[in-house]
């Protein structure tokens, strides 16, 4: 399951094992670690060193925005398996790679020319007020 922790003042820190998300002491959702996929955070919450290693433990990708940036992103180092870490290597001699990295070069333009398509449009909606920030 994803999470998205939205808004000013909310809280994430562990209590009991579990993930606990409070706004002003107030608890809003307790959760088990390991029943998350993915946490995303915007806006202005603070979370506990204790949350982010029980994180990281499970698998949890935490993904924080500031709004529609990417700010930081929280995985365990050691996520994949032996066998994926084996094909990673054995695609570099065979023609896996080749096709590997064609197709990351074709995403990555894919991906640059979206966003540059959209940030033209924003600046257009705004009145070009964007770069004056």
């Amino acid at each position: 399951m994803r999470v998205a922790i939205d808004g000013f003042g909310k809280f994430i820190g562990v209590e009991n094992g579990m993930l606990v998300i409070k706004e002003k002491k107030k608890v809003l959702r307790k959760m088990k670690a390991e029943d998350l996929k993915q946490l995303i955070i915007t806006g202005k919450s603070a979370v506990s060193s204790d949350a982010l290693v029980l994180l990281a433990k499970k698998g949890v990708n935490v993904v924080i925005l500031t709004g529609n940036e990417v700010a930081a992103r929280l995985s365990h180092p050691l996520i994949g398996t032996v066998k994926t870490r084996k094909e990673q290597y054995l695609a570099y001699y065979d023609k896996r790679g080749f096709i590997l990295a064609k197709e990351f070069v074709r995403a990555k333009l894919k991906n640059q020319s979206n966003f540059l398509l959209n940030s033209r449009d924003c600046r257009k909606s705004d009145g070009g007020k964007r770069g004056d920030r």
